[in-house]
């Protein structure tokens, strides 16, 4: 429940009237909806692979129809062609796609072409699903007094517990009870047992024989009855495996609103007409209780195309010509300021938070040799001897609460001293060393927190931390670096940019894999020659950037002097002599350059994840997860890092300590 909103806790409404069990169960209700249509036209067993809805695809449409030469004529110019695994293609007028979440969050970027718009991908995104399974056993004869209605377990153990999540061997401990269904003369004499969570996907891999021997064994235990037989026969459900469901019921989760649910459930494409293709995300959500009026969080690219674009348009002092320039080169500075933002798509950038990043006061200066200098300043006055290079941290062992597992860590090492024994924090190496600390200040980069939180923390970390690392985003900006013999621009040159008129009223920069280099912006020149010799630095972002660093030297060198070649007119441009560039987003110790504020995301969620552990008023705070954007105004930059950092050295320490990792992250004991 750390997961569900508490403020749209109380948005759902039970449908009114009594309840009802359906014959042949609720498969009676589809067959009565679908008594209307003529079976002939009924397709099951037909698995959808992709759904192309926007007509203004054109080439996409031509080819889908050309598939289908016995396509009749008038179905060539549908609105919408449903794309089958069986390789036909069917075409409509309308979709309704009434997927589940569940299959949305798993194939939302390959079911549908062109993808959906970045407000839907984000409602999907921040929607929450997971498994609720149930457990049926039949037993030959009632062990329960005809009085009993559910047996419900309650762990005395677990009365102080923070979290109610279990490891694999103890996936039961999650079944909260047995139902008894009644009447026995219609069912017989059955338990219904409730299962969620990650629990009931573990459930789901174990055999029918481990789940009845599991759940009788624990109605002995509870009922204080050893003599209870197994069931006679088990039957359960697997909503998590089964890949057309995967999960069973939908919620509104920390983070998100009745605002998601509308923008999910808007037709497309977005227009005031009744003759647009249209598919609804008839959801679970679409037939929610009230809805929620929660003001929508708009996005930089969604308000530049929305304002922005039309101001062109509207321009009556232009050609046709140079409003269709100006549209290209607004898509340009969304190029850019995704580099900038190092974000896939501006879209993805929340519009409400873009003027809270300030600019650092004072000159921008280049550091001799990189900014490793940096690191090496703040480390002289720590002694070399404890600052431990190349060794990867495994896990974190934050909360001193967890006695036993403290005791493992210290029993683990031997060596350890008695005093070290009681220490507030364990760091866990990979190499199997644990180190013990006062305190521990964490710099892994907030693309290392997304793919590794859950491993890293032990215990996990607080739902409000959690639900800020996955809110907040980061992506990959890459850098090109070209180095030719001699220049082929001019003295005057400061930057190439790269403008594509075929792109002047795209909805989206994203691109096929083999044109990933249409997301490169521009090539800057570096000056002074002098000091840097005949470079260009190019910048690339997004997804775009994490297949060009798949690519070989070779291979990326080639292509951006196609580039270079093409927008200059100047086919004489030679290969570079040299190229270097950068490869964030693959490299495991950053998975990403900078951090932004998502739409969905705010300057709240920064402070959340500053925030020292464990909540409590004291001076005594173990673990703090600080990253590039740790504060709101400085977001993206490692000045506050900086800061804190040097703030711990003028502590007074005890048995100081410093592990630093390979590239992502210290842990400062003081």
């Amino acid at each position: 429940m750390d997961e569900v909103s508490l403020s749209e806790f109380g948005e759902w409404t039970e449908i009114p009237g009594a309840h009802h069990v359906i014959p042949c169960g609720f498969i009676k209700i589809v067959e009565i909806l679908a008594r209307s249509i003529p079976k002939s036209v009924i397709q099951l067993r037909k698995p959808v692979k992709c759904i192309h809805w926007n007509q203004s695809v054109s080439k996409e449409i031509e080819r889908v129809a050309d598939h289908n030469s016995d396509l009749p004529e008038e179905n060539k110019g549908s609105n919408v062609f449903v794309e089958c695994e069986d390789c036909e293609f069917i075409p409509a007028d309308h979709v309704i796609v009434t997927v589940s979440l569940g299959v949305l969050k798993k194939r939302h970027e390959s079911l549908f072409h062109p993808r959906l718009p970045e407000e839907k991908v984000m409602a999907i995104e921040k929607l929450g699903i997971n498994t609720t399974d149930k457990i049926f056993l039949e037993f030959e004869e009632p062990f329960w007094s005809s009085e009993c209605n559910s047996i419900q377990f309650v762990w005395e153990d677990e009365a102080e517990s923070e979290s109610l999540t279990y490891p694999e061997e103890l996936w039961y401990k999650k079944i909260c009870s047995f139902d008894v269904l009644y009447p026995p003369e219609r069912y017989g004499h059955v338990l219904s047992g409730w299962i969620c969570g990650e629990e009931a996907l573990i459930m789901e891999k174990c055999d029918d024989e481990t789940v009845a021997e599991t759940c009788t064994e624990m109605l002995r235990k509870f009922t204080g009855n050893p003599n209870i037989p197994k069931p006679r026969r088990i039957l359960r459900s697997s909503w998590g495996s089964n890949p057309h469901f995967r999960g069973s019921y939908s919620y509104t989760q920390v983070g998100s609103s009745g605002a998601d649910v509308e923008k999910l459930a808007k037709p497309l494409p977005y227009a005031e007409s009744s003759k647009t293709p249209v598919y609804n995300l008839t959801q679970e959500f679409f037939q929610r209780g009230k809805p929620v009026n929660a003001e929508s969080q708009n996005s930089v690219g969604v308000f530049t195309r929305d304002v922005v674009r039309k101001r062109v348009k509207a321009d009556p002092d232009d050609t046709e010509a140079v409003k269709r320039l100006k549209l290209a080169m607004i898509q340009q500075y969304l190029k850019v300021e995704s580099c900038e933002s190092s974000s896939h798509s501006m879209d993805e950038v929340s519009l409400s938070e873009f003027g809270e990043w300030t600019e650092i006061p004072g000159a921008h200066h280049v550091i001799p040799c990189g900014f490793i200098k940096i690191v090496e300043i703040l480390a002289r006055s720590i002694p070399k001897s404890v600052i431990q290079l190349r060794k990867p941290v495994k896990c974190i062992h934050w909360n001193q609460s967890v006695s036993k597992e403290i005791e493992r860590v210290a029993d683990h090492n031997s060596d350890l001293p008695e005093e070290n024994k009681g220490s507030n924090v364990f760091v866990e190496c990979e190499d199997c060393e644990f180190i013990p600390a006062d305190h521990v200040i964490v710099t892994v980069s907030l693309g290392v927190l997304k793919k590794r939180h859950e491993s890293l923390f032990h215990p996990r970390l607080p739902e409000e931390k959690v639900m800020a690392i996955e809110k907040l985003g980061i992506n990959t900006t890459d850098k090109i670096f070209l180095e030719f013999e001699e220049p082929f621009w001019s003295s005057e040159c400061n930057s190439i940019q790269f403008v594509w008129e075929d792109e002047a009223e795209s909805e989206s920069l994203t691109y096929p894999e083999e044109l990933w280099y249409k997301k490169i912006c521009s090539f800057d020149v570096l000056y002074p020659p002098e000091r840097y010799g005949h470079v260009l630095s190019g910048w690339i972002c997004g997804e775009e950037a994490l297949i060009m660093e798949k690519c070989d030297d070779e291979t990326v060198a080639e292509t951006c002097t196609e580039m270079l070649r093409k927008f200059t007119g100047n086919p004489n441009i030679p290969k570079p002599r040299r190229i270097l560039r950068s490869s964030w987003g693959s490299n495991p110790h950053f998975r990403g350059s900078y951090s932004y504020t998502q739409v969905g995301s705010s300057g709240a969620d920064v402070e959340k994840l500053a925030k020292p552990l464990p909540y409590a008023e004291s001076s005594k705070t173990p673990l703090r997860v600080i990253k590039e954007e740790d504060k709101e105004e400085e977001k993206g930059t490692t000045n506050e890092i900086v800061q804190l950092v040097s703030e711990s050295q003028s502590v007074p320490q005890h048995q100081p300590q410093v592990t630093r990792d390979k590239s992502d992250g210290s842990v400062v004991p003081v």
